[in-house]
């Protein structure tokens, strides 16, 4: 014989086997349940006695447990380990006192009418004491409470109540050692209950003690599933605990608006895990809620798109503003160029004159100079005493010495002159010795000059002519003849200087025939036209023969400019830099002494270098404005609507792109072409986060705020839009994620309600149902009456609770105050009268509540 450990073993792996569905496990598990009761059964003891002391126990000890908060350890309990139960504690006491009692459950009828009894009679005094003490609070309460104490206050009722419990409990203990299914030992044993009060009307009259004492100490909420303000209460129950308590369902209700635009449901605007589960659970409980809401997420889905579109408006506007404004940049900068080249050209140096004439203007100025100074000359001469005779012995032994002393090869050397002077005497007057002078000092210039040059002639010839002016007294300047001679001579040399010698003695020689070796066409080119410091000394040997004369001036800086000009430009007007700058560095000496036309030049070579840098660069910019993909602007305007975004996301900083973008936007008046950037950055975010879902593509949460969070694109949104703007679409990312949480798959929370029909209540009215069966049945309370009552109304009772607290969850789910409310609502529950009349049956074992069914 096994143990009862052993058997409890046993009954557990078949209980077990029976829930995975082993054939036969569950007629394995009947057979053990009823050898575990008859070996608890034995454990104590078996008499009627000991079941109706037991019985006692369970329901006196079982009462107090129930109202008693405090009997287990839990979170809220002051005890930290409970008060106990006080079922275990009368089992000690009547153990210790040696009353006997049974050990395990009742087994057939005779022990299951004593358990009866017991329980019935366990109940009496606390139902009773407690009716008592509520008749006085009125309401539906102190009506329970006079029917319950009018009933235990009466032999009769006493009586009738233990009689029915007893044999409720005796027949349903004979119906299990039947083997007959659960339901139908609960119901026979109602009927029997019912069959056992021996006077018909305390049916009507013999509440069920126990259901109505715990139904109001439990408070409201065993009353909850079969009334509206009830339904309401479980269903703000069940949202507050799914929420995680009041302080977290208030925290989600905030997160509610009534008025939320995308159409998004209470429970995805919550963005809570089990109010999604909520929500999830609802559409399976009802396909049409959940049609329904599928059409609500789709729905909610093209709004959110159409609120980022909402934000632009059309690219192309943008694209066609900014073409046409590239249009009209290109435009002002060719109008630049066009300028820039105008002012350039003002600039260029002007020329009065050609070459040739400013040439012939210095050449005549030179002549001009000279026959002045030859003029000057002979008045000096003219002032020397010509009459005067001197004795020119020094001059005439000088000339001796030449004709003599020369060799035989070198006699033609000698000038005829000298020659012929040896032959006057030696008085000579100062007009003789003058014109002596005059003629050695030509010789000796023209054997210098000619082709056929003779230096030892020369020599010869100012030789004698030195001698001669000794002779005169000019050298030392001993007598007035000497020195108007000296005055005379001086300006001679000077004369001689200027005009015989260097660049203008160059242009003013003459040939034999006396014919000028330069024509006075080239003088310019021939002087002032050599290259570094030759053209210096040359215009200063000008300058000082015409005395700084304004006219040859001018006529040199003119020819200088005509030079330039040519130098620097080509025949069509093409300035070239390097030619000009060539001019500038071999001319530096001689326009070192021209500063106002230097810097006039350089002022020309600045304009036209600034011109061409000008040029150059807006022709770089209107490349690059004009080609297809050479800058962000033009990428943008000539791309597709879709991908116009792109020319700024792919920028090297897309921040100042946009910024570029959104500057020139803005000057469009009407707004239209700064919608058209918005559209397209909205446009690209929308495209870039929808996929296929269902039978419509619909935007990704997830996607959306990754592509608005990652850096091109979020350091370009802010460049775009305005701060409100973004707020805005920051609300339409969190609509969308929130969407995509509802489109997961939410924990597994059960049923909509969770709410089950509270058994304390469940047994009074099915004892009603089957009392108002036994009395259809006249007397006979027959099972099949009983069991046709009691089950009409289990089906009331399951009604109430889907069409009240099922229905109110399913409203809320789609209903944004609704569920605002049930999450907001505190723990309190009004029991309007209607609701007191509907429910008060229930808990008096009446029969007004089926009589409708």
């Amino acid at each position: 014989m096994a143990d009862i450990e052993t058997l409890s073993k046993a009954l557990k792996n078949a209980d077990a086997a029976a829930q995975k569905g082993v054939p036969g496990a569950a007629e394995d598990a009947r057979k053990l349940a009823q050898a575990y009761k008859r070996m608890k059964s034995d454990q104590g003891g078996t008499g009627f006695m000991a079941q109706v002391n037991q019985g006692i126990a369970e329901t006196a000890g079982g009462l107090v447990d129930w109202v008693n908060p405090f009997d287990e350890p839990h979170a809220l309990n002051p005890f930290p380990e409970g008060t106990g139960s006080a079922q275990t504690g009368l089992e000690s006491a009547m153990d210790a006192t040696g009353i006997d009692r049974a050990r395990g459950d009742p087994d057939g009828f005779w022990q299951g009418l004593g358990r009866g009894t017991g329980n019935a009679a366990g109940a009496m005094v606390p139902a009773g004491k407690a009716a008592q003490a509520l008749r006085s609070t009125g309401g539906m309460v102190g009506t329970i409470a006079d029917d319950a104490y009018q009933a235990l206050s009466s032999w009769l009722g006493v009586t009738s109540e233990i009689s029915a419990g007893a044999l409720a409990r005796a027949a349903s203990e004979k119906a299990e050692q039947e083997g007959a299914p659960q339901w139908v030992q609960d119901a026979i044993g109602m009927v029997a209950g019912v069959g056992g009060a021996s006077v018909p009307f305390m049916a009507t009259r013999t509440p069920s003690a126990i259901g109505a004492k715990q139904a109001y100490k439990a408070g409201k909420r065993a009353l909850a599933p079969y009334t509206n303000t009830g339904a309401r209460e479980v269903a703000r129950s069940r949202v507050q605990s799914l929420a995680g308590g009041e302080d977290r369902a208030r925290e989600l209700a905030g997160r509610i608006d009534p008025n939320e635009p995308f159409g998004l449901t209470p429970a995805q605007q919550t963005g809570d895990p089990n109010m999604i589960a909520l929500e999830q659970a609802g559409a399976r409980t009802d396909p049409n809620l959940g049609a329904r809401l599928r059409d609500r997420s789709v729905d909610a889905n093209a709004n959110l798109q159409n609120a980022v579109t909402d934000l632009g408006g059309n690219v192309e506007d943008a694209q066609g503003f900014l073409g046409q404004l590239r249009k009209d940049v290109a435009k002002r900068m060719d109008s630049y160029v066009a300028w820039t080249r105008a002012d350039a050209q003002s600039r260029r140096p002007k020329v009065r004159a050609t070459e040739s004439e400013n040439s012939e203007i210095v050449a005549d100025r030179i002549r001009d100079a000279e026959q002045s100074a030859l003029t000057e000359e002979a008045v000096l001469w003219a002032a020397v005493p010509k009459t005067v005779t001197i004795n020119a012995a020094e001059s005439q032994a000088v000339a001796k010495q030449f004709v003599e002393g020369v060799p035989w090869a070198q006699a033609n050397d000698v000038p005829g002159v000298v020659r012929q002077y040896l032959e006057t005497p030696d008085q000579q007057s100062v007009e003789e010795l003058h014109g002596l002078y005059s003629e050695l000092r030509r010789v000796a210039r023209s054997a210098m000059a000619g082709n056929d040059q003779s230096k030892n002639k020369a020599r010869i010839a100012n030789a004698v002519a030195d001698a001669v002016l000794k002779d005169l007294g000019a050298r030392d300047a001993t007598s007035d003849v000497g020195r108007a001679i000296n005055r005379a001579r001086e300006f001679s040399a000077q004369l001689h200087e200027t005009f015989d010698r260097g660049t203008v003695g160059r242009l003013l020689k003459r040939t034999l025939d006396g014919d000028e070796q330069i024509n006075p066409q080239e003088t310019l080119a021939r002087s002032v036209g050599q290259r570094g410091i030759k053209a210096k000394v040359a215009d200063e040997e000008i300058a000082h023969a015409t005395k700084g004369s304004k006219d040859v001036r001018a006529a040199k800086a003119d020819y200088l400019t005509e030079r330039f000009n040519r130098t620097a430009f080509s025949a069509e007007g093409a300035f070239n830099p390097g030619r000009a700058s060539e001019f500038m560095r071999d001319n530096k000496a001689l326009l070192a002494r021209y500063p106002k036309l230097r810097n006039t030049l350089r002022d020309a070579i600045d304009t036209q270098q600034t011109a061409r840098r000008i040029e150059a660069r807006i022709a770089e910019r209107k490349a690059r404005l004009e080609a297809p993909n050479a800058s962000t602007g033009g990428a943008f305007v000539n791309a597709t609507p879709g991908k116009a975004v792109d020319a700024i996301l792919k920028a090297k900083t897309p921040a100042r792109e946009a910024r570029n973008i959104v500057r020139q936007a803005r000057k469009d008046k009407t707004g239209a072409a700064l919608d058209g950037v918005k559209a397209a950055f909205a446009d690209r975010l929308i495209a870039d986060s929808l996929r296929q879902i269902g039978s419509a593509r619909q935007v990704v949460g997830q996607t959306l705020a990754d592509r608005m969070d990652s850096p091109e694109m979020a350091v370009a949104l802010r460049q775009v839009f305005s701060s409100g703007e973004m707020a805005r679409l920051r609300r339409i990312r969190d609509a969308a994620l929130k969407l995509d949480a509802a489109r997961k798959q939410a924990p597994d929370i059960g049923s909509v309600s969770q709410a089950q029909p509270n058994r304390l209540i469940e047994f009074a009215v099915r004892i009603a149902a089957a009392n108002h069966g036994a009395q259809l049945g006249k007397g006979a309370a027959g099972l099949q009456t009983a069991q046709m009552a009691s089950g009409s109304a289990r089906k009331m009772l399951n009604r109430l609770m889907n069409d009240k607290a099922e229905q109110l969850l399913l409203d809320a789910i789609e209903d944004p105050k609704l569920f605002q409310a049930l999450l907001m609502e505190p723990k309190t529950i009004e029991l309007r009268k209607p609701i007191r009349n509907r429910i008060a049956p229930y808990l008096v074992g009446a029969d007004a509540g089926v009589e409708s069914e």
